[in-house]
């Protein structure tokens, strides 16, 4: 599948349509060097194949170039090269007779590649540009936003400079300017001037830095300025990096300011409008070649837009993290722990125990217990009945999650609601002024912890939309300190979702959204369902690593190892039917990075 160079690339929805009316939905990779490839099984029972090839308004392109029939046997070597343990749970769920989650388990052992293997992947994907057809320019480029490329060259040498300006020179776009800095370096293109850092001479409509030595992909400037004439309101545009010596992608997720604001992710390229700058503005990008704090701090996610495309080839590897640095915040409010439980008594006694222990200073406890039987459990619900900071809540009948937290947020007396799974143990001294802080801000709906396993392994550092074709963990099982995509594990940042075994949100803010959907719901993903609305409202849904919190993950209600996909099936449904959209391309993640991966590879 290919799309114009010159969209945005998207990832392609392919729905196959089955013969008994029902559908089928798969959600690929987006075409971000050209084309896309998507491999997996078709429905025996399929009777037509549509694509929606993207979600954004205006023109674009799309072709399907080949489809081929790969047979079961072949898909099979190929998954027990990349992932063997998926490829064994395909075959057996085959022969068991369960087609729905073999094919999911098929989709974990060959969706996703390696990024080792990133040049052989680029390869099958990359392709010339076709302006006559598909790459037909949407606006006449001679009158489009001009550029300006400044080219910093302090200490490089002049076949680095040459470099550099060589792939200016071979650009489809032809409408730029380049100011070298820091070099006495003389180009005969007289579009190609030297200048000092502080005295770059006026600058066009577009302006970005760049390190000389480093390759502008013939194709970049034509594609920044198609998109800066198609987003008239984005005031900074940046894009992906390819490592020349290395061949690794260096693939961005799209703005995320808590991110950027205590991990700065967004370096060259980068490109802004210039009515957006300052003369301080420019000074910083001219000489520093980074998105200037206090244009940063500024900005809203209709400013930025992430190309989503190799804009730069650099011999220049990404900088280490900054080290991770916790700041004390305090308790703005007053908070209400929710704990659902039912015949947990150890497992409600730690839980409670790590709340007082780590916890400075009164704060209520509300335990909801559904229907407990056992003497031990009953012994003990009557004990905490007993203690004046804990509220026991009765809830008989069947599990309903929502519905055993929409009821003890109606007795809570909290200002900010903090749902705690019985299963769960707290690790951190200020974790709830940490939670709280970060709850009462206005800008923020839903807040999530850094949780890990008994054994130490990393569980949830944040939801992923369309992982596994509906959500998940990405990130898990690393190690407990493992630093995650983007060094992202190491400070708070933005996410689609957090679990909700530890989740904070204002009370007034959860009120807002009708909490949690007892009705369609009551189990499974309302807690992702919870978060997705808030965003809806305008506020964002953040973690902080810095909360560490241990959970058992289903230890509460029983593991599933091995569980049929038509368990909570109808949740399912309802679920995609709602956020379609939204899991289609979470904004904080990146369209050509696999969802059948746990860390971070190719789609």
């Amino acid at each position: 599948m290919r799309s114009s160079l010159w969209d945005l690339p998207v990832r392609p929805v392919l729905r196959f349509h089955l013969r008994d009316g029902g559908t089928v939905e798969h959600i690929g990779a987006g075409p971000i060097v050209g084309a896309a490839v998507w491999i997996g099984r078709v429905p025996p029972d399929a009777v037509r194949l549509t694509i929606s090839p993207t979600n954004r308004p205006g023109p674009f392109d799309f072709r399907v170039e080949r489809v081929r029939r790969r047979w079961w046997p072949a898909l099979l070597a190929a998954g027990l090269r990349g992932n063997p343990k998926s490829t064994r749970s395909a075959v057996l769920t085959r022969l068991i007779g369960w087609r729905p989650e073999s094919d999911n388990n098929l989709a974990w052992a060959i969706g996703a590649t390696p990024l080792s293997l990133a040049a052989s992947w680029r390869r099958r994907r990359e392709r010339a540009p076709d302006l006559a057809a598909i790459d037909c320019p949407r606006f006449d480029w001679t009158t489009a936003p001009r550029v300006t490329i400044v080219v910093r060259g302090d200490g490089a040498d002049a076949a680095a400079i040459a470099r550099t300006c060589a792939s200016l020179q071979a650009q489809l776009f032809t409408g730029w300017r380049a100011v070298l800095t820091g070099t006495a370096y003389r180009a005969s293109d007289p579009r190609i001037a030297t200048a000092a850092a502080a005295d770059i001479g006026a600058i066009t409509s577009l302006v970005g830095t760049i390190n000389a030595g480093d390759v502008l992909p013939p194709t970049a400037l034509a594609f920044l300025v198609e998109q800066a004439q198609r987003h008239p309101r984005a005031r900074v545009f940046y894009g992906d990096v390819l490592s020349s010596d290395s061949g690794r992608l260096r693939l961005l997720p799209g703005w995320s300011p808590r991110l950027q604001a205590n991990l700065p992710y967004l370096r060259a390229p980068v490109f802004l409008r210039t009515e957006s700058l300052s003369a301080a503005d420019r000074a910083v990008l001219a000489t520093l070649g980074a998105l200037p704090p206090a244009l940063a701090s500024s900005l809203s996610a209709n400013d930025v837009l992430p190309l989503r495309r190799v804009m730069l080839v650099s011999a220049v590897e990404p900088q280490a993290p900054r080290p991770l640095t916790v700041a004390a915040l305090p308790r703005r409010a007053s908070a209400s722990i929710i704990i659902p439980t039912k015949d947990h008594p150890a497992l409600l006694a730690r839980a409670v125990a790590s709340v007082r222990a780590r916890t400075a200073g009164a704060v209520e406890i509300v335990v909801v217990d559904n229907a407990s039987v056992t003497p031990e459990a009953r012994r003990q619900l009557d004990g905490l009945r007993a203690t004046p900071d804990i509220t026991v809540v009765d809830y008989p009948g069947a599990f309903n999650f929502s519905a055993i937290c929409n009821k003890a947020t109606a007795i809570a007396r909290g200002e900010v609601l903090v749902f705690l799974n019985d299963d769960t143990e707290v690790l951190t001294d200020d974790w709830l002024d940490r939670l709280c802080a970060h709850a009462t801000d206005p800008t923020i709906g839903a807040v999530g912890a850094r949780l890990t396993y008994p054994d130490g392994r990393l569980q949830h550092v944040g939801v992923l939309l369309g992982m596994g074709g509906s959500a998940g963990h990405f990130g898990a099982p690393a190690p407990g300190d493992d630093a995650g995509w983007m060094s992202r594990n190491l400070v708070v940042h933005e996410v689609s979702a957090v679990t909700g075994a530890c989740l904070a949100v204002a009370r007034h803010k959860f009120e807002a959204v009708g909490g949690f959907d007892a009705e369609h719901l009551p189990i499974e993903l309302s807690d992702i369902d919870l978060c997705l609305k808030l965003n809806g409202r305008g506020f964002q849904t953040i973690v902080d690593p810095a909360v560490h919190i241990l959970h058992e993950e289903s230890a509460s209600r029983g593991g599933a190892t091995l569980r049929r996909l038509a368990v909570h099936g109808t949740e399912r449904a309802v679920f995609l039917e709602r956020w379609r959209h939204a899991l289609r391309d979470d904004p904080f993640f990146h369209p050509g990075l696999s969802l059948y991966s746990w860390r971070e590879a190719l789609g």
